[in-house]
């Protein structure tokens, strides 16, 4: 296969969709459901990779934005959908990775990997040999981990920067 063949294929498999500028349930169904290379997914028979960014930072609200994925995703055959959700506050509704269980076929791990590297990153920065005394003090505990590692714990690589910063310096790129 010639290298403009494999980067056309490459095009038509792979689709990325910023979260931040989704502001109503129309938006979102332009920028998935209605887009060509969802479209001729759907009328193919090749696997789409669909990389869902800034799940908790859309304008709409977490629950309402997965509320209207898990809806659509019910209306088609995912069994050849590779979905990665980013959702930097590692905060899901729980229903949501239910439901896509329950859509998909067979459950992988490694189908949402920054998931899974955001849960190592609480199991060994936050959980490790800690014990909580109920259900709310680890919710606020949660949180302020959350925060922290959001706005104060700077990444190698992110540059040093923390998550907010970087995320501001690419904003005024």
């Amino acid at each position: 296969m010639r290298w403009r063949d494999k980067n056309k294929l490459e095009e038509k498999n792979i689709m990325n969709v910023d979260l931040r500028s989704v502001s109503s349930d129309t938006r979102l169904d332009n920028l998935i459901f209605k887009n060509d290379i969802f479209i001729n997914w759907m009328n193919g028979e090749y696997d789409l990779y669909l990389f869902l960014d800034s799940l908790n930072e859309g304008l709409l609200q977490v629950g309402t934005l997965a509320e209207i994925l898990i809806e659509n995703f019910k209306e088609v055959d995912i069994s050849r959908l590779k979905l990665r959700v980013a959702c930097r506050t590692g905060v899901l509704p729980s229903t949501f990775e239910t439901e896509l269980k329950s859509l998909s076929k067979k459950v992988c791990p490694y189908d949402n990997a920054v998931a899974e590297a955001g849960y190592k990153i609480i199991k060994t920065e936050f959980a490790f040999n800690r014990i909580f005394n109920n259900l709310e003090e680890l919710k606020l505990e949660l949180r302020s981990y959350v925060l922290w590692y959001n706005n104060k714990r700077i990444h190698s690589s992110l540059n040093y920067m923390t998550p907010v910063e970087d995320r501001l310096a690419n904003m005024n790129k």
